[in-house]
């Protein structure tokens, strides 16, 4: 909240463009209620997967664990670019969690679960934005960087608590097999 006024008086004194692609990492504890005035500031957002949980609930309360972590689909629904913070090199774990919201077997905040398609913009297209290089990355378009990976397994019809497993079988960098 208090970043937001402050992206608010900038571009007060300074003009929308001042704060042009200003993001906030980690969202691991945002209010829902502040992001319809970060959408209306044109603020990005760059998310890890980090979920309500046990620990949340016992600090903060059931409200909060399930409305505060990672509100990423409201973010989505109100046109803010989110994207994918690395996850440690976990792998897949983190779009896993951002689909099914599951924490050790339970759902937290099931209002927030993103569909497969969502997670992969996140990941990709939101992310070279977030990046500043959506003319370069984040798609596949004549005249950007040919960056794929081939995977063992088929992301949009594996069941959604296999995802974790996937594993790349060729990455091509640059159209170039790395």
């Amino acid at each position: 909240n208090q970043w937001l006024k402050m992206v608010a008086e900038a571009q007060k004194l300074y003009g929308r463009d001042s704060t042009k692609a200003w993001g906030s990492d980690h969202c691991n504890l945002v209010n829902p209620e502040d992001l319809a005035q970060a959408a209306k500031l044109g603020v990005y957002f760059s998310c890890q997967a980090r979920i309500g949980n046990e620990q949340y609930a016992r600090e903060y309360g059931d409200k909060v664990a399930n409305t505060f972590p990672s509100p990423v689909k409201t973010m989505f629904k109100l046109g803010i670019n989110v994207s994918m913070e690395g996850e440690g090199g976990r792998g897949w774990d983190g779009i896993e969690r951002l689909i099914t919201r599951k924490v050790d077997g339970k759902v937290w905040g099931p209002q927030e679960r993103l569909t497969r398609e969502e997670a992969l913009i996140m990941a990709t297209r939101n992310g070279a934005n977030y990046v500043l290089k959506s003319d370069k990355l984040g798609t596949l378009e004549v005249g950007k960087l040919a960056d794929i990976v081939v995977l063992d397994k088929d992301y949009m019809t594996i069941p959604e608590d296999t995802i974790h497993t996937i594993q790349p079988q060729v990455t091509i960098l640059d159209g170039k097999i790395v």
